[in-house]
């Protein structure tokens, strides 16, 4: 059997979606942003940089509001975002500690993996 060597590469976030909406949302790391999709239409809706790492990337997950359509929200090391569903404009933030412990400063998308 031929040995695989493993690189880094483009990866997403699990996508969410609000029921009975046609829009999903995922977190890239490949470009630190978080995506809305139209399942419909199968296009591309609204791309925003979340300000995260290349190791600081989780799926992002909807407010459940009783009156209001839901907010997609993203999280890295560096902060909480609040978006708004229709533009991906940030409509909350909340600043956080800081990224990496593997490498010191934010870590280059293009860099080789460091170990910890």
């Amino acid at each position: 059997m031929p040995r695989r060597l493993i690189s880094w590469g483009q990866s997403h976030s699990t996508a969410m979606r609000e029921p009975g909406s046609n829009a999903t949302y995922l977190h890239s790391s490949s470009r630190n942003t978080v995506i809305a999709m139209d399942l419909t239409g199968c296009r591309q809706l609204w791309a925003k940089d979340t300000a995260g790492d290349i190791d600081s990337h989780s799926s992002p997950v909807l407010t459940d509001p009783a009156s209001v359509p839901a907010k997609p929200v993203t999280f890295t090391a560096y902060g909480v975002r609040g978006h708004a569903p229709k533009t991906g404009a940030v409509t909350w933030e909340s600043e956080l500690g800081g990224g990496s412990t593997c490498e010191p400063g934010r870590a280059p998308l293009t860099s080789p993996a460091a170990p910890c």
